[in-house]
């Protein structure tokens, strides 16, 4: 018998692997179909693991192959804010598209963050993309350097980014053409909420400006993981509300002339049928027999008898077949005579899985154990963190090697973000002792805790350690305790980047959802605790109505639990009465004060802070 040649394995294989004969051929029909002012969406969708991050590569892989196309992509697995989204995908369309600007964007951008006091992310992005200088008549001088971090109240934060901005605003003066009404717009905003709102729009401006003159090839634009996007939130219709600046009417999909959209993700778009035909979307699913088979061929595994029994292990379904080429590669490795079985694979996918595993290292079984524990989407230096605080053997080079396997995705590369395969990470989760997972997850929640509430960090990094940590709080509720000092830290910090950023208040959105499914805690008092902040964010940006009714929901909830004699209706009580004097409702607010007033006596464990805010009310 011929020895097991490791180098087999070829370009052959991998594009076999990729094949999706009919939503591929679906996208080049739309693309070569394409004319002038075309503006067409497709959607690929499927579970998680069967390879649709594979298709989009193979598409961008194939255009490139094609010649004289354009196309760009992003994955909204990185848990990026709107503003950073649309930031990086202006970049992309620029190194893309020669003589593409976005002036009005950047302007809308930088002051922005200015506002919000993010020194270190403007001055960076001036001094890497030159933004003043692409647009500017003679000047490359950064005035951004002027802005200051978030360090104290947010109205000392506002003050000195509208200095900043004062000076940004006499340069942008200078600009030509005729678009001079957007930089007068802009100029005259002073809100960070409705900056961060109108991005979109600004974008979609310079984008069509670009694009009416420029339609001699389309524009692709490929999102992938969008379910992680659309659904960041988990309290009915605000789910679906959370992409409306993308496919509403009016919005940045339908804006950019002569563009095609794929879009990517695990449940299908449920949009208009005159933005999305029905015919347009596409289910992502297994290999056939014979691509799959095709496949184990072409990767090494002569026998063909052998091939067609993988793929009835697999069922064709890419990240096990994939497992089960590395097991042979291995097996062939350790004697290069010996002709591996299906035997040796096991008798269904998760022991595929467990096998591929017991295989590896100690040290890289301890790596997949704090992976499988981390959030969706990780990054290095958190890891890092975490292996150091549970004393795990941590080796950057085997650490390196777990992520150059094709389990492992690189989500954004700038943040050094990547994801497991959920398949396999649900998989190894399972594998771990109960007493050792649990300890795994505390620690991950403990770093992801205190990295939320220092908040030293820009708004996006801080949304996506919010949303991961809400992930873990919310998936492993049921051994995870988030206690009362640890929901005063997070609401704390929620309320200070909603106060700097202006942005909507998904952040309290996020908490209540987590704090009613955790149940078994101290429901009443974090609940009342989160809702507290929301209110005073609300307060903050003169939304006196809205943070009322708010108060009233809250003090309705409280009094339907029938609990009088907590400190959480005490709370509850302060919060709608304080809110009642705030839109003029005075004698609703004086006997809702007093009634909590008189109640101090029967209250348990009162804190002074409560006490002091009804006496004082």
């Amino acid at each position: 018998m011929q020895a097991f040649d490791p180098q087999m394995i070829g370009e052959k294989a991998v594009e076999i692997f990729t094949d999706r004969e009919a939503p591929r051929a679906a996208f080049w029909a739309i693309y070569d179909s394409m004319q002038e002012n075309d503006i067409e969406v497709i959607n690929y969708y499927g579970i998680g693991g069967i390879g649709k991050s594979s298709l989009l590569k193979q598409l961008q892989k194939e255009l490139k192959e094609k010649g004289n196309t354009r196309f760009i992509e992003y994955s909204f697995e990185n848990k990026k804010q709107k503003d950073m989204v649309l930031f990086d995908m202006s970049r992309q369309m620029m190194e893309k598209c020669k003589g593409l600007q976005f002036p009005i964007f950047d302007y809308a951008f930088e002051k922005y963050h200015a506002l919000i006091g993010e020194k270190h992310l403007g001055k960076q992005l001036l001094e890497k993309e030159n933004v003043l200088s692409h647009h500017l008549v003679g000047s490359t001088v950064s005035v951004v350097g002027q802005f200051v971090p978030f360090v104290g109240p947010a109205s000392a934060v506002l003050s000195e980014g509208a200095k900043a901005i004062s000076a940004i605003s006499k340069k942008y003066e200078q600009l030509m053409g005729a678009n001079s009404k957007f930089y007068k717009e802009i100029s005259e905003t002073d809100s960070a909420q409705i900056l961060f709102r109108n991005l979109q729009r600004y974008f979609a401006i310079d984008a069509y400006i670009y694009f009416k003159d420029h339609q001699d090839k389309p524009l692709v634009v490929m999102l992938d993981g969008y379910e992680v996007f659309v659904n960041r939130l988990e309290k009915g219709d605000k789910a679906k509300s959370d992409d409306l600046w993308l496919r509403e009417a009016g919005s940045l999909v339908m804006s950019i002339p002569r563009t095609i959209w794929v879009i990517a993700g695990r449940e299908k778009l449920d949009w208009d049928e005159t933005m999305l035909p029905q015919n347009h979307t596409h289910l992502i699913g297994d290999l056939s027999e014979t691509d799959a088979e095709e496949f184990f061929v072409n990767s090494g595994i002569e026998d063909k008898t052998l091939a067609k029994e993988l793929y009835d292990l697999t069922k064709g379904t890419p990240v096990y077949m994939d497992l089960c080429i590395k097991q042979y590669r291995n097996l062939c490795r350790t004697n290069p005579f010996y002709q591996p079985c299906i035997n040796d694979f096991g008798k269904n996918t998760e022991e595929i899985a467990i096998r591929f595993l017991r295989d590896m290292t100690i040290v890289e079984q301890g790596m997949l154990y704090l992976l499988s524990c981390m959030p969706n989407a990780w990054s290095d230096v958190y890891v890092q963190k975490l292996a150091e605080s549970l004393h795990y053997d941590f080796s950057q080079n085997e650490y390196r090697l777990i992520k150059e396997m094709t389990l492992v995705e690189a989500i954004d590369a700038a943040d050094q973000r990547y994801r497991l395969h959920e398949t396999f990470r649900n998989i190894i989760f399972h594998q771990i002792k109960e007493d050792e997972r649990v300890r795994i997850l505390k620690g991950v929640k403990d770093i992801y805790v205190t990295e939320v509430a220092t908040g030293n960090v820009r708004q996006s990094e801080f949304q996506y350690l919010f949303m991961s940590l809400m992930e873990i709080l919310t998936k492993h509720y049921e051994v995870l305790e988030c206690s009362a000092e640890d929901i005063r830290k997070i609401t704390w910090a929620a309320l200070k980047h909603c106060i700097s950023c202006g942005t909507d208040f998904f952040y309290f959105d996020q908490l209540e959802s987590m704090i009613l499914k955790n149940k078994n805690q101290d429901l009443e008092r974090n609940y009342v605790r989160c809702e507290e902040m929301y209110i005073r964010s609300l307060s903050y940006f003169d939304r006196d109505q809205e943070a009322l009714d708010k108060a009233k929901e809250v003090y309705d909830k409280m009094t339907a639990l029938g609990k009088e004699d907590t400190e959480a209706m005490r709370v509850a009580e302060y919060l709608y009465g304080w809110q009642l004097f705030m839109t003029d409702q005075y004698a609703e607010s004086l006997k809702v004060l007093e009634e909590a007033y008189k109640k101090l006596e029967i209250t348990k464990d009162v804190s002074y802070e409560c006490k002091k805010n009804i006496y004082n009310s």
